[in-house]
């Protein structure tokens, strides 16, 4: 005599897993399925919320998060989830006051970034509303950024203009000049810092220092620059930020922080990916590498100088370097 037999297999076996605690923002927004590692179970398993957490709530709150198997088996863990609230501004680096030749258009933007403990890097906004450039005098320049949570931060700097004592260069013509000297020493397989690097070299041996600008406009001073006509750490500053901005290199223009009596003096911030660093290609007494310093090297130079002024500037306008 045959028998049939059948065994039913049930799982009864509840997945395992470890909550994990999180912190975001107010009104970011995180899955389930972030509250929890180390997933364990013979079947698929989805992750959801016993309840929807408040994420518009600042504070901490403790969240439920239910594992549910095919065989419908759950296991609840609790996880806490911290909502800070972002109250602090976005900060605006590269902000100066500016001198700029008599009907010459101005790039406003060009060297401002503003940076966000949230968003990140942000637009930055330019009211240029009351600068006449067909008359010589001084105006108010306003450069806001806003969050996303709302914050908001103005400064106002002063534009000044005026005729310039040299005939000015149209930025076709100096960007042309430009273009044959880049395409000698820049490469497309170029990394960002080997670019920079050229671009430093190239500078530093071919722009002549003499002690005297031959106009605060800043293309033409870099036309001169090309042209080996000597000028001071200004003609250095202006070929620099051609170059630079040309081949795509984020940078910031920076101001020595000066005193009554002391000299002013130029150089950049750039970024080539690994963090923000100085760069200065003017020629230096004894000779001096002044290419991605940090703030480190950048004030122990100064403190070498003596007075400790030379690389001394406002660190709360501009981004701190990294330590190496």
């Amino acid at each position: 005599m045959a028998y049939e037999s059948m065994v039913r297999v049930v799982d009864t076996t509840a997945p395992t897993g470890t909550p994990v605690d999180r912190t975001i923002w107010v009104n970011d927004r995180l899955e389930a399925s972030a509250f929890v590692e180390n997933i364990r179970d013979f079947t698929n398993v989805t992750v959801s919320f016993r309840e929807e957490p408040d994420f518009s709530k600042p504070g901490e709150q403790t969240v439920t998060i239910v594992l549910t198997d095919e065989g419908k088996n759950e296991t609840q863990l609790k996880a806490k989830l911290v909502l800070q609230e972002d109250k602090e501004p976005p900060v605006i680096y590269g902000v100066r006051d500016n001198i700029v030749s008599l009907n010459t258009p101005v790039a406003y933007k060009k060297g401002i970034i503003a940076y966000d403990n949230r968003d990140g890097e942000i637009p930055v906004e330019v009211d240029s509303s009351k600068v006449n450039l067909r008359q010589e005098g001084s105006y108010p320049v306003i450069y806001s950024a806003t969050d996303s949570s709302g914050n908001r931060t103005e400064y106002q700097v002063t534009f000044t203009v005026r005729a310039s004592p040299v005939e000015l260069v149209d930025r076709e013509t100096v960007e042309a000049l430009a273009w044959e000297i880049l395409n000698q020493i820049i490469t497309d397989d170029m990394t960002m810092e080997e670019k920079a690097l050229a671009i430093y070299k190239y500078i530093n041996k071919n722009v002549y220092y003499l002690g005297g600008r031959h106009t605060d406009d800043m293309i033409t001073e870099a036309y001169y620059g090309m042209l080996k006509d000597p000028g001071d750490c200004y003609t250095y500053f202006c070929v620099s930020d051609l170059f630079l901005n040309l081949v795509g290199i984020p940078n910031i223009r920076v101001e020595r922080l000066r005193y009554e009596g002391e000299t002013n003096h130029y150089w950049h911030m750039i970024n080539c990916g690994n963090g923000w660093y100085h760069f200065d290609a003017s020629v230096h007494k004894p000779p001096f590498f002044s290419f991605m310093l940090t703030d480190a090297e950048a004030e122990e130079y100064s403190r070498q100088k003596g007075g400790g002024y030379y690389y001394r500037h406002d660190k709360s306008k501009y981004p701190k370097t990294p330590d190496k």
